[in-house]
């Protein structure tokens, strides 16, 4: 085995579902700023934001497989900004018309979970390995 196939044969499940959610992300981006380029954009989101989100969700992916006890800091920092987007949306939608915006709920369960994990994981890193006596 190589070096890189042990490291992800070693990490937590939690954290490869992580990787595969925001590599999922980065392609839902890319697929969007292709069809944007020829007019068939699901959302009205601008070329350079789908390009951002690409990176951002490439590396969080990347992130969760090579360094999961540093994905804290930057998954706070994306659910914040997250919730001013995807989380307004869900509660716009629900108001206007009382349908649920299932992409952004989706996206924001996602977010909040994985926030969740590798925030917990930072925790009990820095606590030690447990004894059991």
């Amino acid at each position: 085995m190589t070096c890189r196939t042990e490291r992800v044969a070693g990490l937590p499940l939690r954290f490869r579902i992580v990787a595969v959610g925001f590599a999922i992300g980065a392609v839902v981006h890319a697929t969007e700023a292709v069809a944007s380029v020829f007019g068939h954009s699901i959302r009205d989101y601008a070329l350079w934001r789908h390009g951002l989100f690409i990176v951002i969700d490439g590396g969080l992916a990347a992130l969760a497989i090579t360094g999961p006890r540093l994905l804290w800091a930057p998954l706070l920092l994306l659910l914040a900004q997250q919730s001013t987007t995807h989380g307004r949306d869900v509660v716009r939608t629900w108001r206007a018309n009382h349908s649920v915006a299932w992409l952004s709920v989706v996206t924001m369960t996602f977010v909040i979970a994985s926030a969740m994990l590798a925030t917990a994981y930072r925790g009990r890193a820095r606590a030690g390995p447990r004894v059991r006596r």
